[in-house]
C-alpha cells in the first residue's frame, strides 16, 4: 500500500485513506467558505511536526480582495507568514539576506489596483445597501418638505418611501472587507457615507427646482422614482 502524507485534519485523512499520495499535485477547490484556506494552511503548518519544517505558501489568486493569508496563519498556528521580497533570482549576486531564507509566503499575483479587476456579489447586503436605503429615504423625504408636498394626517415611514424601489448598486472599494468567508455581507464602515452622499443630492437637483445647471452626474433611479 502506498504511503500517505496527512493532511493535518483527522477525519480528512480517514476519508483519504491515510492522507495525500506523496509526489503528487492535490486541487481542493469549491465554493467560498468551504475552508480551501483552512485546508492549505493546515497541511502547510503539519510539515512543522512531520518534517521539522512548515511548508511554503504560493499565493496566485491575485483577486483584488483581502485574503488575510497571515492573520488566519497566525490565529490557527500563531504562524508569521513572513513574505518572499527578494527580487533577484536566486543562486545569483547578491543573495537572499538570512532572514528571507526563512520566509514562507509568496504573493505571486500581488493586487495593484487594477479597476474592476474583482467583483463580489453581496446577497446580504451591508453598509453599501444600507447607505443606499438611508440616502432614498432621506433624499425623497427633503423634496417633499421643499416642494411643500406633505400628505395632511399620513407619516411616510422609511418602508412607505422605499416600497417598490427596484435598484441596482455596484461599488468599488479598494479593500473590502466582509462579514465572514462566505463574503455575503460588505462590512466597510465608511461605504454607507459615502454611497449616501451619492444619491441623496439628485431628488432635489437644480433641474427639479427650475433652473438650468447642470449636475455632475445622472442618477436615473432617482429620477425614476420622481417621475412616477
Amino acid at each position: 500500500m502506498t504511503p500517505r502524507v496527512s493532511t493535518g485534519i483527522a477525519k480528512l485523512d480517514a476519508m483519504l485513506d491515510g492522507g495525500l499520495l506523496p509526489g503528487t499535485l492535490t486541487v481542493v477547490y469549491g465554493a467560498t467558505g468551504i475552508g480551501k484556506t483552512h485546508v492549505g494552511l493546515t497541511f502547510a503548518d503539519r510539515g512543522r511536526l512531520a518534517d521539522g519544517a512548515r511548508g511554503i505558501v504560493l499565493d496566485l489568486n491575485g483577486r483584488g480582495d483581502s485574503q488575510q493569508h497571515d492573520e488566519y496563519a497566525a490565529r490557527l498556528f500563531k504562524w508569521s507568514l513572513t513574505p518572499w521580497t527578494h527580487s533577484v533570482t536566486p543562486m545569483t549576486d547578491p543573495y537572499p539576506p538570512p532572514e528571507q531564507m526563512q520566509a514562507s509566503y509568496s504573493n505571486t499575483l500581488k493586487w495593484v489596483g487594477r479597476v474592476r479587476d474583482f467583483q463580489v456579489p453581496t446577497p446580504d447586503g451591508g453598509t453599501h445597501d444600507t447607505g443606499l436605503r438611508a440616502a432614498i429615504v432621506k433624499a425623497i423625504r427633503n423634496y417633499i418638505s421643499t416642494h411643500k408636498l406633505d400628505p395632511k394626517g399620513v407619516t411616510l415611514t422609511a418602508e412607505d418611501i422605499r416600497e417598490g424601489v427596484v435598484a441596482v448598486l455596484s461599488t468599488y472599494v479598494h479593500d473590502p472587507q466582509f462579514q465572514s468567508q462566505t463574503k455575503n455581507r460588505l462590512n466597510n464602515p465608511e461605504v454607507a457615507a459615502q454611497v449616501e452622499a451619492l444619491v441623496r443630492l439628485a431628488p432635489t437637483r437644480p433641474e427639479a427646482a427650475g433652473t438650468r445647471r447642470r449636475r455632475s452626474r445622472p442618477i436615473p433611479l432617482a429620477e425614476s422614482w420622481i417621475r412616477d
